[in-house]
């Protein structure tokens, strides 16, 4: 990973997560969200359980808690536009007609909640994930996974690249700051706005540069090597809760 770990810039975990294999807990995110992605937020019951799997995760990890609120303003400023699409989802009794085809129905309000809900909890806990995981730690468990290896030279770089696209971003909002004389909340509004017009075509030019540069080099996809790794008592333990979590999630929607 080039540039400074995602972690930095919100707070490094520091509970017993960090005791697992990198292999290992890259496994137990994969499960857990997986769980949470196939629960439905918008029924109680399956809302608690994965605010449990998400609090216990995070209690795992033990991230800083300003990172933590960091993130949930970001997820919030991510999934909240989703409320836009009310009048075109529902398919309950009407409840307003604005006019037209644009009607909000007595359910309009599930389809968008779910998605901010799973965005959220998922954004989450891939902060617990890379808030308890060293930069070689990931790629190291990366290259064990059994994944097609293009899949894996790709995401090895969309991760190897992920600080400077942070640091791009940072630099982007303190400009804003500086030129319009906000800070917090407002800056925050002027930066999303201001993303697809100066973020993106500075993001694509680097990637182009990069792309440049790698095809001079002969850059291949070459993957380091994980190294020797023994299967621990540490291990087995967050393998087995992981799946029983998924499996009784399983079970739970199977029965319902």
């Amino acid at each position: 990973m080039i540039g400074a770990h995602p972690a930095d810039w919100f707070g490094r975990g520091r509970g017993a997560l960090r005791i697992p294999a990198p292999v290992t807990r890259l496994l137990a995110w994969i499960l857990i969200t997986t769980g949470c992605l196939l629960l439905r937020p918008s029924i109680w019951y399956e809302f608690l359980a994965a605010a449990g799997l998400l609090i216990i995760w995070l209690v795992l990890a033990r991230p800083p808690r300003s990172g933590v609120f960091k993130l949930l303003g970001l997820g919030l400023i991510f999934f909240v536009p989703f409320f836009i699409l009310l009048p075109w989802t529902g398919r309950s009794d009407q409840l307003i007609d604005l006019g037209g085809i644009m009607t909000v129905r007595s359910d309009a309000w599930v389809a968008p909640f779910n998605v901010l809900i799973r965005g959220v909890f998922c954004l989450l806990l891939g902060y617990g994930l890379i808030a308890s995981v060293e930069k070689s730690e990931f790629q190291q468990a990366l290259v064990r996974l059994p994944l097609p290896r293009v899949i894996v030279v790709m995401v090895h770089q969309i991760l190897r690249w992920m600080g400077p696209l942070i640091e791009e971003s940072t630099s982007i909002g303190r400009a804003l700051a500086l030129r319009g004389g906000t800070r917090g909340f407002k800056t925050g509004l002027r930066l999303t706005r201001a993303l697809p017009a100066a973020w993106l075509p500075r993001v694509l030019s680097r990637a182009d540069r990069v792309s440049a540069a790698m095809q001079v080099r002969d850059y291949r996809g070459e993957l380091m090597d994980p190294g020797p790794w023994r299967f621990q008592a540490a291990d087995a333990w967050a393998l087995a809760l992981s799946l029983l979590a998924l499996g009784g999630i399983v079970v739970m929607l199977c029965l319902r």
